[in-house]
């Protein structure tokens, strides 16, 4: 078998998805599989999607929990601080800590964020 892109080259393997010959040159390794060029752009693509999907649903958990943990004992804190004040109180100090925690967290992406431009853009 000859190589699908070199002709004048013998196949060394085939592509674990279209099953074109490759030589040596040709083939682009995943993980255990081996690929042509254009499967593995192929297949890079649907990772790119997937780990968008897995970034956005982990966004909305993380906004969720946040909503939760933050604006419910606010306005709980809203409705009590007149007729329950302990009650109240309590509900505040939820607020701030679950406020401070959040704060912490997106101070530490934004730092990821940055440092990780910075070693991947220069």
């Amino acid at each position: 078998m000859k190589c699908f892109y070199h002709p004048e080259q013998d196949a060394v393997m085939t592509c674990s998805s279209c099953g074109k010959g490759l030589c040596r040159e040709c083939t682009v390794q995943k993980g255990t599989k081996i690929y042509c060029s254009q499967c593995a752009d192929e297949s890079q693509k649907g990772l790119d999607t997937i780990e968008a999907i897995a970034i956005g649903g982990t966004t909305c958990v993380c906004s969720l929990c946040y909503g939760v943990g933050f604006i419910l004992p606010l306005i709980l804190w809203l409705i009590w601080r007149d007729t329950k004040p302990e009650k109240a109180k309590q509900a505040g100090q939820i607020c701030i800590g679950v406020g401070l925690i959040y704060l912490i967290i997106v101070i530490v992406y934004i730092l990821y964020l940055f440092l990780f431009l910075q070693q991947h853009l220069y």
